[in-house]
Order: C-alpha cells, then structure tokens, then sequence
C-alpha cells in the first residue's frame, strides 16, 4: 500500500469542493486498512475514512491528517427458503449493489436505487428514499475498531438507527471503520409504493405494473428529475435533514403555514417535509447566492454551480437556517458531514494563547495611546434597532457561540468587540459603537494567521450572514 502526500480532494467528493489531504491512502483489502491505521497512530494523525464522496463537504483547507479511501470490495450470496444473506464490502458501489440485488429478483432496496456513494457509507447515513431505510435490511456490519486495532461485527441493533442517523456518527462510534455490510433481503416480496412520488407515479394512465424491477425503474426516473446531475453540478444531495418536530411546535408552524403537510414518526413527533418550508414558506427554491444555490427542482439540494468554496457552501447554508428559524421558528441540521471545518481547537485554550491575549492587550493599549489607531474599520452591517440595548446584543451574541476578542484594536466609541471562531483558521467579528453602529467581517483568525489577520484579509460578503443573525437587533434600512 502507497500512502501519498498533499492529494486534492475536491475530484474525490460529489460536490467537487475541497482541499489537499496532508497524506491519502487507498485500503483495498483488510490488511491496507489496518497499515494505514498504524501508520497514523505512529505519526499521531487523525483519520478520515473517505467512500464515495457523496455525503461530505471537505474544507477549502483540506484535512491535515490521513485520508483512508475504502475501496474494499466483493459480493457474496448465501440463500434460504425466504431471504437471501448478502456480505457486501464496503467499497462496493451502492448503487451497483442494489441494480445486482433487484436483476436475482431481491426485494428490500429497490426504493434506494439511484443513491450515490457506496456501501460502506450506507450504514453511517442510514440512507434512506421513498419510505424505505437501509437499516430495515441491514443484518449486521463488520468494522475496524481503530482504537484498540481490531476487527469485529456488530449487529443491525448495535448499529443505533435512527432518522438520517446511526452510531458511527457519534463519539462512541466514530472510531468504527465499515468494511463490509451483511444484508437480509427477501426472495418474495412486495411493491412498497405508498410513497406520494412513487403513488402518482404508477397511479398514472398506462403506467407499468409494480413489480421489482418496475419500482426500481421509476425510482431512477423521478430522482433524475428532481436531483441535478453530477456531471453538470457539484452536489452532495439532499444537504438538510427533514425536522422532526414535538405535535406543539407544529402546531404553532400550521398556525402560519395551514397547508404545510406533516408525517407522523414512530416517536409521537411529527416530521415536517423541509422542501416544502423551503419552497412555499421561505420561497427559496431556485435562490442563490454568489457560487452556490438551491436546486431549482429540488430545494432540500445545494448545488456548487461551478466555483464554489466550502466557505460559501456553508455561509449559505447557515442564511438558509437561519430564514428557516425566523419564519417557522423550527431549527434544521446539516445531513452532510462537513470535513475539516471543526470549531475552536483545544490548543487556542492553553495558557500560551492566554498569555499572547494579555500581552496583546497592552501592546495596542500603548500604541493606541499614541493616537496612531484612531478610526473605525469599514464593514458596516447597519444601526442597534431602537428599543435594544447593548447588553442583550451582547447576550444574543454569547448564545451563539461568541465570546470577547482580546486580540483586536480598540477602535474610537467601541462599546464592545466579539469574535466566534469557525472552520479552524477563520473568525466572525462583530463591533458596537455608542453612536450605534454595528460593524462585522468575516477574517482569519490572528491566531492561525496573524499577518493576514492583521492585513485584513476578508474572504467573502458575509453581509448575509450578519443580518440574519443580528435581524431582530438591526434598524430596518
């Protein structure tokens, strides 16, 4: 096995965004894996164990540890009189899977056809499309526990399912590499059509009758004409998950939007269809912002329309949630995972930053006294709305995740001055001032950058952002 330096990783992912991978491996067998596991251990490097590349959002700024693409592969069958048990490896295509499962006449995945990505990231997911869930054929899954550098299998239960969810994607579980997935798929079954798309579809005149082979078919046929194609945009599909919501809250939505449809959950809680809020509450479909849109017949889709950064990819998204929250009042989550843009490192929380933050403080406190700093930064978002005060700005801004910038100058009738640190190396920063100006940009970090920090370096009109996190403290233009 050959492990590579400084591999771009944009060409490996769906949504064609992304940077360099610090080292990059294929694992094409068991024994690939558990090289390259070690050899992270003994570099001290975290891991990322990359399929197919269709549910994940890489950073600009790439991965700084290991990159593990799985590429094992193989498809046995073992049959009874009712089921068929299939050992799929993880780098199998998922696709392929189910085409291969649906032409031996096996019923349980017909409804997923047409996903992208491959096996091994099935699981994670929980993949799901037209009433169907891969966690309701999954038998068991065998995985490489990189911790303690072992393999086992768990079982379908172990796994965790839930709505778009599954153990792996929690702390407890993400040590868990998938390298192959054991299946239960039945030899006789029936059509499962009672999804609304899949109903229209063979309800129509003429339409063919729902056999296996038919269902996969029109599953194929109604995904391409509701998610872009890859060949012409860079996407990661459906990029949030439906809310599910308490009965109360929507009864508070339908108060506003009457006609919004609703799915009950095996839970007593509702789940609400996001493309439609998207759609008829918010009237985004279609909308977009510099690189980056909503997918015209498909507005659960965020699409790169050619040059889009992760940054954009992801100040969009966080302008979509945050209409979503102030007209419905419902929070959305991200389905896709979103590689290399974790908030604050621990190492900005150890005493030599502490120490730095001090030392800074009285160096800008000298040099401002000799009046060389005596004006205010450009980028002004708008004025404190009447009626609000400083400190439940300041509060409002604490609760999403800022806190005071040490490292900043004082700029003249600054009133207070707050960062919230993102993706690694980059930062929000908001200033109030008395007269009530409210200024904002979007910066490296100094930590991660000081000279670009110092320089001004500003990646992108974060405008958007501002006033949707600042709306209900802003005075209307």
């Amino acid at each position: 096995m050959i492990i590579d330096e400084n591999i771009p990783l944009k060409h490996l992912t769906t949504f064609k965004i992304g940077g360099l991978a610090r080292y990059f491996c294929l694992a094409k067998s068991l024994d690939d894996l558990k090289e390259a596991v070690l050899f992270s251990k003994k570099q001290k490097l975290p891991i990322f164990v990359l399929g197919g590349g269709s549910n994940v959002l890489i950073s600009d700024y790439g991965f700084g540890g290991l990159v593990i693409k799985i590429a094992i592969s193989g498809v046995t069958f073992e049959d009874d009189k009712t089921h068929s048990k299939i050992r799929v490896g993880a780098g199998e295509g998922w696709d392929d899977f189910v085409s291969e499962a649906v032409n031996k006449g096996l019923w349980g995945i017909e409804n997923l056809s047409g996903i992208p990505g491959t096996v091994g990231g099935a699981p994670v997911q929980n993949i799901g499309a037209y009433g169907v869930d891969v966690s309701s054929v999954i038998d068991s899954v065998e995985i490489f526990d990189a911790d303690i550098v072992k393999f086992r299998t768990i079982s379908g239960e172990q796994c965790r399912f839930g709505y778009r969810d599954s153990l792996f994607k929690h702390e407890n579980g993400k040590n868990y590499i998938i390298v192959a997935v054991n299946f239960k798929l039945l030899k006789l079954g029936k059509p499962n059509i009672q999804y609304k798309d899949l109903a229209k579809y063979f309800g129509a005149p003429n339409a063919s009758k729902p056999d296996l082979k038919s269902v996969r078919q029109a599953v194929l046929k109604i995904r391409s004409e509701k998610f872009p194609p890859l060949s012409k945009y860079g996407t990661a599909g459906s990029f949030f998950k439906n809310p599910v919501v308490s009965e109360n809250v929507f009864a508070d939505v339908r108060k506003s939007f009457p006609e919004i449809p609703v799915f009950a959950t095996n839970n007593g809680n509702v789940k609400v269809p996001l493309a439609w809020i998207l759609d008829k509450a918010c009237n985004f479909k279609g909308r977009k912002i510099n690189h980056v849109a909503l997918y015209e017949k498909q507005p659960l889709v965020l699409v790169n329309l050619g040059e889009a950064t992760a940054h954009e990819v992801s100040v969009f998204a966080d302008k979509v949630a945050a209409d979503v929250k102030r007209r419905t009042g419902i929070e959305i989550e991200r389905e896709v995972q979103v590689i290399g843009e974790e908030n604050t490192p621990d190492k900005y929380k150890t005493f030599y930053w502490r120490f730095i933050y001090r030392f800074m403080k009285i160096v800008t406190a000298v040099v401002q006294s000799t009046g060389w700093h005596n004006f205010r930064q450009p980028y002004l978002i708008g004025h404190l709305r009447a009626g609000r005060t400083a400190e439940s700005l300041l509060q409002h801004l604490y609760s999403r995740g800022y806190s005071k910038a040490y490292m900043a100058w004082k700029d003249p009738g600054e009133v207070f001055s707050v960062r919230k640190i993102v993706r690694e190396k980059f930062q929000y920063h908001v200033r109030l001032f008395r007269d009530g100006e409210l200024k904002g940009h979007y910066e490296y970090t100094a930590e991660a950058k000081p000279l670009d920090h110092l320089n001004e370096k500003i990646f992108l009109n974060t405008n958007d952002y501002f006033e949707n996190l600042l709306h209900e403290f802003l005075e209307p233009f």
